[in-house]
């Protein structure tokens, strides 16, 4: 390989991790027969429609205030489960929601890296989640 090929590689990996480091590009590892979603990538949406899905996807957040932030999750399924986490940096658990429990509150920091991420067993449906 000449050294350019490798510099211009290089270059992607560090644009790919600043992408995902502000929030927007989000991680998949996960199958399924169909998926369309949006993980709100600079708003405060996420949501998907999909079909067999297992697997996770995984995001940073990243809050311009200091303030609590109230999180709704609302889906329809008609097979599996869906929960979303909210994780601090430490990659504790701050926040847990399915449709049982369906909203909850973080204080979020300003600044801080949270991370959401969204897990899927076997599930067909819909969801949302929003954050205010």
């Amino acid at each position: 390989m000449q050294w350019y090929t490798l510099l211009f590689l290089a270059l992607l990996a560090v644009l790919f991790y600043i992408l995902y480091d502000r929030g927007y590009l989000p991680v998949k590892s996960m199958s399924a027969i169909h998926f369309v979603g949006n993980m709100g990538a600079g708003t405060n949406k996420a949501s998907a429609a999909f079909g067999s899905a297992n697997g996770q996807i995984k995001r940073v957040l990243r809050f311009k205030e200091s303030k609590p932030y109230e999180f709704t999750f609302k889906g329809k399924l008609a097979q599996g489960m869906v929960q979303a986490y909210v994780l601090d940096c430490n990659q504790i658990t701050e926040l847990e929601l399915d449709l049982e429990c369906p909203s909850g509150i973080i204080h979020a920091q300003k600044g801080k890296r949270y991370y959401l991420i969204i897990r899927f067993q076997n599930a067909t449906g819909e969801y949302t989640l929003t954050w205010k």
